[in-house]
């Protein structure tokens, strides 16, 4: 019968004899190692390399300059929206657009309303470009517009999440970006580019230079810079995709598939109400399409419409659908034709940097920026002149807005 001091002794005999082993193994591997030159394995257990996306208690999104060159973008909007936090815009230059900020960029952080995204350059606040307007448009605040901010002067680009409200207020409760600028450049760097989408259309123009130089040893530095872009509007019938104007609308009665389904696919789509030219009324108000009993209409029964050069003609109202708004096809408001992709627009932009070490701890910085922009937008819908959508009027109660009262006798109306 074995005694406890006896295994003891046989334990540690066994522990003696697997370190002897694990030695000579080290050693092995050790003396292989310097036989063959070469480094088996690394394993990192620490870094002390400084990591930005770490360095505040919210987690950063850095986009450096070298992702801008490599993708050709010219837009700091068009590179923030790539990053699938950002929402659809107020204001852009593509996709959602209004008929007030045409050719503005604007970023919107978590969906949350470009008024509450802070856009600051050099960690400082930027000139806004938000323009005011009695018509709405974008929402109020100090929006900074994306494109007077040349890309080529761009070091990079940081995103911070939340956290920014604290310190700079209301305006960056959904999150801040923070635009770093090249403070020494040298050299000389020039871009031309072009291109044009796949399907045709959108063409976009790029001509940019910039020049840096150092002097008095290297404590001061001059930049300057000096770009042109153009960008081709488009409008969305220009793609098929979009031409076909689908929607899903309730099926019509005589539908087949009205017994089993709710909403249907529908092509072609027209609001029947009205149509572009105008369809002269008996009296104000809404000109159904159940049997059209406000229209003109001629002997047949057939409801009138004016032409453009406001001759009287009969009226095709389409395809019923089950909705009393949207046809199929005929001749009523086709609102795809309001409908812009792209905005067609031209920008200008100058800078001049000056910067000056006066000691180790003291920089002296100067900035020149111009900007200017010049856009039209291609098509759109912004609101309707009809008495249906409300009648404006004047403090003494006086329309000011509505239908036209065309008198039947009016000389410039065609005999029919």
């Amino acid at each position: 019968m074995r005694t406890r001091k006896q295994s003891r002794q046989r334990f540690h005999r066994t522990c003696a004899l697997a370190a002897l082993v694990a030695a000579s193994g080290a050693a092995a591997a050790a003396e292989e190692q310097q036989e063959t030159g070469a480094l088996q394995e690394i394993i990192v257990t620490g870094s002390r390399i400084l990591r930005t996306g770490f360095d505040t208690l919210q987690p950063a999104t850095v986009i450096g300059s070298d992702f801008l060159s490599e993708r050709a973008l010219v837009n700091v909007a068009d590179v923030l929206q790539e990053i699938p936090a950002f929402g659809l815009p107020g204001a852009s230059t593509s996709g959602g657009q209004t008929s007030v900020q045409v050719g503005q960029s604007f970023v919107n952080y978590f969906g949350l309303g470009s008024q509450r995204t802070l856009t600051l350059v050099d960690g400082k606040r930027f000139v806004a470009a938000n323009t005011p307007s009695v018509n709405g448009g974008n929402q109020p605040g100090l929006q900074v517009d994306l494109n007077t901010i040349p890309a080529a002067l761009i070091e990079r680009i940081e995103t911070i999440a939340i956290g920014g409200a604290p310190v700079y207020g209301a305006d960056a409760v959904a999150g801040t970006v923070n635009i770093i600028l090249k403070k020494k450049f040298e050299g000389f760097s020039g871009t031309a580019l072009t291109g044009f989408t796949d399907a045709g259309g959108g063409e976009r123009q790029r001509i940019q230079a910039l020049y840096g130089f150092n002097f008095n040893e290297d404590r001061g530095n001059v930049t300057v810079n000096a770009e042109f872009n153009q960008q081709e509007g488009l409008l969305a019938t220009e793609r098929d995709s979009m031409a076909e104007s689908l929607s899903f609308q309730a099926p019509a009665a005589s539908d087949p598939r009205s017994s089993r389904f709710a909403n249907v696919l529908i092509r072609d789509s027209h609001v029947v109400l009205t149509n572009f030219n105008g369809m002269p009324l008996r009296n104000a108000g809404f000109n159904f399409p159940n049997n059209f009993a406000n229209a003109i209409k001629d002997e047949q029964g057939r409801p009138l419409q004016f032409t453009p050069d406001g001759s009287l003609v009969p009226y095709d109202s389409g395809i019923p659908t089950g909705s009393a708004v949207w046809f199929s096809g005929g001749d009523g408001l086709f609102l795809t034709e309001t409908q812009s992709l792209l905005t067609d627009s031209e920008r200008k932009l100058g800078n001049v940097f000056l910067n000056y070490d006066l000691s180790d701890n003291v920089r002296f910085n100067a900035q020149g920026w111009y900007a200017n922009t010049e856009a039209v937008e291609v098509a759109n819908q912004p609101s309707y002149n009809e008495w249906s959508f409300r009648v404006a009027a004047d403090r003494a109660g006086n329309a000011v807005n509505g239908p036209v009262a065309i008198r039947l006798d009016n000389p410039f109306l065609t005999a029919r």
